[in-house]
């Protein structure tokens, strides 16, 4: 499968890439880090204020508000998505068991889709 390993040494130079900026940084400590990017935005943001005028200011401040809440949502959503994942993904596990005990199915499926097709397979049935 040549697409199979394109892709993992793709995801290797990238894992390689981060890793090697943290070494880089030798600021290991989450803190150190925190207050690293909190200079560099606090340099950006110096510097916009430095060279836009009052109008062009306000509107850039009220535009970087709106893009750091869409981002902040963005990621609430994103970390939403992986818990009910993980919720359905444990409810779909305890059916294929259920059902299993039942008699209806000859083993638990492992895995969503497959519990999508066991479970139609058991309405089919009954």
């Amino acid at each position: 499968m040549p697409g199979a390993v394109i892709c993992f040494r793709y995801v290797l130079c990238v894992y390689v890439c981060v890793c090697s900026g943290y070494v880089k940084t030798k600021s290991y400590s989450i803190g150190d880090m925190e207050e690293r990017e909190r200079a560099i935005r606090d340099k950006a943001e110096q510097q916009v204020a430095d060279t836009l005028s009052m109008p062009k200011r306000w509107f850039f401040q009220w535009i970087l508000f709106h893009a750091r809440r869409g981002v902040k949502h963005r990621e609430n959503l994103r970390f939403s998505r992986t818990k009910i994942y993980g919720v359905f993904r444990e409810l779909f596990r305890a059916m294929g068991t259920n059902l299993v005990h039942l008699g209806l199915l000859t083993e638990r499926q492992v895995g969503v889709v497959n519990g999508f097709r066991s479970i139609e397979l058991v309405i089919m049935k009954v």
